[in-house]
């Protein structure tokens, strides 16, 4: 049977790192905003600027939801594979001790059906 290993702690690693970079790109955008704001209106009328600066805000708004959406999937994939591992080892954990409980004699089985 293949096994998969997964290093849950480098995966929530990530996702603070995800976490971090999603701030950041909230940052510049409020800081975009914050330009366009104190710019003229007339310099924003010239060549579409205020198009222009509404697209790169609309950018990084959604930058930071997608990257807010894979830092959630990477944590909920790490927690599901770590309550998943717990579970498979509780279980073998009980099949082990059941299993010596009903050692049997010589000649003699362990499961009756």
């Amino acid at each position: 049977m293949n096994s998969t290993t997964i290093n849950v702690a480098k995966v929530l690693e990530a996702g603070s790192k995800a976490k971090s970079a999603a701030e950041i790109v909230r940052r510049v955008k409020t800081n975009m905003e914050t330009v366009k704001k104190k710019l003229a209106s007339d310099v924003l009328a010239r060549n579409n600027n205020r198009q222009n600066i509404e697209k790169i805000i609309n950018a990084l708004d959604s930058a930071a939801k997608k990257i807010d959406t894979i830092k959630a999937t990477a944590d909920n994939g790490a927690n599901a594979y770590y309550n998943t591992d717990v579970k498979i080892q509780t279980n073998e954990s009980a099949i082990s001790s059941t299993g010596r409980r009903l050692t049997c004699g010589s000649n003699e089985s362990a499961f009756r059906g």
